[in-house]
Order: structure tokens, then C-alpha cells, then sequence
């Protein structure tokens, strides 16, 4: 039941981008907003941020988990708040366009072990 209940939710928030809620929330921002972001000594938008992607990854990671129970590696990346922010900034630097939320997924795609 657990395992269907998480595929219902990466499903359901896979469609986050839908018409009608483009601006809503943290995910759906740029890689631009983020980097203009982390550079202000703003902590409190920069917690928002690093909230939102440790948010994702703990799904991640609790997903790879639940669907592979059985594996002989699990796929995690659990960063602290300094490796969080470098890791965020290089893959946004690349890609400044780019949905914050696609970022965040992809960063843990190239550094889940």
C-alpha cells in the first residue's frame, strides 16, 4: 500500500507545472531566481530554497528505499546545508533557465550513491 501511495504522490506533484499554478511555490521558480537568491544575505530565502531541495531529496531517497527494498545499493544524497547550497549553485550555473525543481531532481540524480 505504501509503495502505491508514493507513486501516486511523484505522480500527482510530476504535474506541478500545470496550467494555472506557474508561479506557485519554490520548485516551479528558475535556476536564476536561486542564484540571485543565494547571493543576498538573505538566510531566510536561502532556507527556503535549501528546504525545498532537502524536502526532495528526502522523497528521493525514501522512494529508491520503498520500490527497491530488495537492492544491494540504495540510491541516496543526504548533503549538509554547505555541500546543498555548492552543488545547487554549479548544477544552476550551467543551466540558468532551467525549473528549480528539474535542478533539484537532477542534482540528485548525479550524486545519488
Amino acid at each position: 500500500m505504501n509503495k502505491i501511495f508514493l507513486i501516486l504522490v511523484l505522480i500527482a506533484s510530476s504535474y506541478g507545472q500545470a496550467k494555472g499554478i506557474e508561479r506557485m511555490g519554490v520548485g516551479t521558480s528558475n535556476c536564476s531566481l536561486f542564484l540571485d537568491k543565494s547571493e543576498s544575505i538573505d538566510a531566510l530565502t536561502m532556507t527556503v530554497f535549501g528546504s525545498y531541495a532537502q524536502g526532495a531529496f528526502a522523497t528521493m531517497n525514501t522512494v529508491s528505499r520503498q520500490l527497491f527494498p530488495d537492492a544491494k545499493i540504495i540510491l541516496t544524497f543526504s548533503p549538509d546545508t554547505a555541500v546543498l547550497r555548492r552543488v545547487l549553485r554549479k548544477h544552476c550555473d550551467d543551466n540558468l533557465t532551467q525549473n528549480f525543481h528539474d535542478a533539484v531532481l537532477e542534482v540528485w540524480i548525479g550524486n545519488a550513491k
